[in-house]
């Protein structure tokens, strides 16, 4: 915020700085310096295995980083593959149709249905030993039929949880592929939004409850 605030006065400087580095192959010692934060996962809180490590940048730091990703992206392009989407900056916007949207179109023209897996890993990010974490694994089936035709999918001998509707990138997908079950999530978060803050200003003014309501309405038409 403070870096926003003050880059008309900053950017000439580091310009001038960032361009050096850029030149000399440097990334600074002190750029790289940061902190750890423990985000708790699930389950109790006093056992130190269900917390991730969340790595705390300086904002130089990260601003320099994404200077340098930007360079080096293209190098990358003609090497990452089309189903590699999730590593460039289009593909972290797309959601699970962004592969298989002909598919789907050509299922629902002809009224056959898809069937979708989705995998989960154990501490995917800690360890190199990856294990399946069945308990998030889950089949949801694509169609549009009254009576659609229905298979178990078992994995390490457990059935996986059937949904009728799963959240992919953020944003929830439907059996259907209708907005339906996305914009009830949307309205059910700004709701419990508005619930804990009309909680936190009991003693608020018209003026204030009017902005908080504002607020949750613009979350909820995007």
């Amino acid at each position: 915020m403070v870096l926003k605030h003050c880059s008309a006065l900053l950017a000439p400087q580091l310009t001038v700085l960032f361009n050096k580095l850029l030149e000399q192959g440097i990334f600074p010692d002190s750029l790289k310096s940061s902190y750890v934060v423990p985000i708790h996962k699930s389950s109790t809180l006093t056992n130190v295995r269900n917390y991730r490590p969340i790595v705390i940048q300086p904002a130089l730091g990260k601003i320099f980083e994404s200077l340098v990703l930007d360079r080096i992206s293209f190098a990358f392009r003609s090497i990452l593959i089309h189903e590699q989407h999730g590593f460039t900056p289009v593909g972290l916007q797309s959601p699970i149709s962004f592969c298989i949207k002909t598919t789907f179109y050509i299922l629902f023209k002809t009224t056959v249905s898809q069937d979708s897996v989705y995998i989960d890993f154990s501490k995917a990010f800690d360890t190199n030993n990856l294990k399946l974490n069945i308990a998030k694994c889950a089949v949801i089936t694509f169609h549009r039929s009254s009576a659609p035709i229905l298979f178990d999918y078992i994995l390490n001998n457990s059935a996986l949880i059937r949904k009728t509707s799963i959240r992919d990138l953020g944003i929830v997908i439907s059996h259907s592929l209708g907005p339906e079950s996305h914009i009830d999530a949307i309205t059910t978060k700004a709701s419990r939004n508005l619930g804990i803050s009309d909680q936190n200003f009991k003693k608020r003014t018209e003026c204030c409850s009017y902005e908080v309501y504002l607020y949750c309405s613009g979350e909820v038409s995007a």
